[in-house]
């Protein structure tokens, strides 16, 4: 074991390893794992938005449906709301 942690490459090598292992152990397909490089911030940051852009499409957001009736009654609240503020 002495001669192990004396040796940076092994270390290094049983790190990665422990990491690829704890990575493939909790890696699902609804929450997975992306690895990105982080020796260039504005890559990390641009891949970041890139990895978050396409989550949100696939999820393929739509605005609620709403009956014509409750529209009506949002909009008369919402102008009730308005009056008020601008009284004050």
């Amino acid at each position: 074991m002495a001669r192990l942690l004396s040796d940076n490459s092994c270390v290094k090598q049983l790190f990665i390893s422990h990491h690829e292992d704890l990575i493939n152990r909790t890696a699902t397909p609804y929450a997975p794992w992306n690895i990105l490089p982080a020796d260039n911030q504005w890559v990390t940051r641009a891949l970041a938005a890139k990895l978050v852009a396409e989550r949100l499409c696939a999820l393929k957001p739509r605005y609620p449906e709403m009956s014509k009736e409750e529209h009506a009654e949002n909009l008369a609240l919402y102008r009730k709301m308005l009056r008020e503020e601008t009284k004050k």
